[in-house]
């Protein structure tokens, strides 16, 4: 037996509460790999056609710390002109050494809107899909 895509409204339902839908919501294919079908791919996609995922995701490329990747070389956190140091540990490791930065630091926040933010092509006038739910994952 095959099962049909819940809808986003169907799913949103599920999530707030606010109703039931034909069949749990399911979301796994982000965490399901060749090794779990004997490390053979075709099993894992036929799998997936009989199951079908009801979440679409979208993976969010994170900003650099001091520089940004070259489809957008401003997409990064730091203030303009920051020395990140990249020794030691994580928790040690700071973009703003002092408050009174802050505001240089804000103003100079990542853009949302940068093309760098998806992977892949963003083409001209792309917004969220408006199909199944959308999870962004980073």
């Amino acid at each position: 037996m095959q099962y049909a895509n819940l809808s986003r409204d169907e799913v949103t339902r599920v999530i707030e509460g606010k109703g039931a839908a034909p069949r749990i919501p399911l979301l796994y294919d982000v965490w399901i790999a060749d090794n779990v079908f004997g490390g053979d791919p075709a099993k894992r996609e036929q799998w997936f056609r009989r199951y079908p995922c009801d979440v679409d995701e979208i993976f969010l490329t994170m900003p650099g710390m001091t520089q940004g990747p070259p489809r957008d070389p401003d997409f990064f956190w730091a203030a303009p002109g920051t020395v990140y140091d990249e020794t030691g540990g994580m928790d040690a490791r700071s973009v703003l050494e002092d408050w009174e930065d802050a505001e240089e630091f804000y103003r100079t926040f990542p853009d949302p809107e940068s093309p760098a933010l998806v992977e892949g092509e963003k083409k001209e006038g792309w917004t969220l899909p408006s199909g199944p739910l959308v999870v962004l994952l980073f």
